[in-house]
This record gives C-alpha cells, structure tokens and sequence, in this order.
C-alpha cells in the first residue's frame, strides 16, 4: 500500500520526491480486479471480516513462498482492526490513472509474479515509465528474492536519478 501513498505524494507535492518506486502496487489496476476485489473489500465490512483477510491473502503468496514468513504475516493482518483493514483496502485499489499521469518525476513499477498493474495502460497514462516483474515470489517479493528487487531498484536510480 506505501506504492499508492508514493504516487499521491508525487503527483500533489510533484517537486518533492526525484524519483517513484512501487513494490508490487496496484498501479493502474486493470478494471477486472477493481472488480474482483469490490466485494471483498465490502466482505471487510461484515462479521466474517477475518475470513476474507485470509482469502485476500492468500491472493498475495506463491506456493513456493517461505511458509513461516507467510504465517507471519498473516497473522500480523489478522490483527489489524477490523476498520482499518476495510479502510486500508478500500482506499488503495481504485483507478490511479490520473494520479499516475500528473507524476513528473522517474517512475518505476516493480510487480511480483502476478501483476496487479494493467501495463500496457499504464505504458499509455504513463510513457516514461520503467516496469518490471520479479520472478519467484509472491507480493512479498522483497522479503523472498530481496536481491532481485534491489538490483532492479539499484539500476533504475543510477539511470533514471544521477
């Protein structure tokens, strides 16, 4: 969720960051899973609100994902308040085309095996942007293959900031 808070900031306060990193963020989600998680999100708002955490994520892991890192974390979201999580769900998948293309500075999109970015929209909101996909790994991709993710980072901002 912080890839959402970086385009917000880019795109409101646009000379303050040089560049944007998103770590598997729903950048220009594609409208089938805005769609998909609409009722999961309302799902949040019930008394089986913990159920549907848990199918949400299970949308986030692999398989092959460390299983004790998964139990973690899953039980970290299993303790958030019931009202947070609604809120916190709600508010980051909707369309962030428009804030995507007021952003003026570098942007990178680095999604995790399954992507939850319509890129080739985001390629037309956004020309200049830079994407890529770890291999691997779940939407934990910087805990399971850190070192695919920060080399990918490393070479964006020697490109795109020096």
């Amino acid at each position: 969720m912080g890839g959402i808070v970086a385009l917000e900031l880019a795109a409101r306060f646009p000379d303050l960051p040089r560049a944007v990193v998103t770590l598997d963020s729903p950048v220009v989600a594609p409208q089938a899973l805005l769609d998909s998680l609409a009722p999961a999100i309302q799902g949040l708002r019930t008394p089986a609100y913990r159920d549907v955490q848990k199918q949400i994520a299970d949308m986030l892991f692999l398989p092959t994902d460390n299983q004790e890192q998964r139990a973690r974390i899953v039980a970290g979201m299993a303790n958030v308040p019931q009202h947070v999580a609604a809120s916190a769900f709600q508010h980051a998948f909707y369309d962030t085309a428009e804030t995507v293309a007021a952003i003026k500075v570098p942007l990178l999109v680095l999604s995790a095996a399954q992507s939850f970015s319509d890129l080739a929209r985001l390629r037309t909101v956004c020309p200049s942007v830079t994407t890529g996909q770890t291999v691997g790994a779940g939407h934990f991709h910087q805990l399971e293959v850190p070192g695919q993710v920060n080399a990918m980072i490393e070479r964006f901002l020697t490109l795109a900031v020096s």
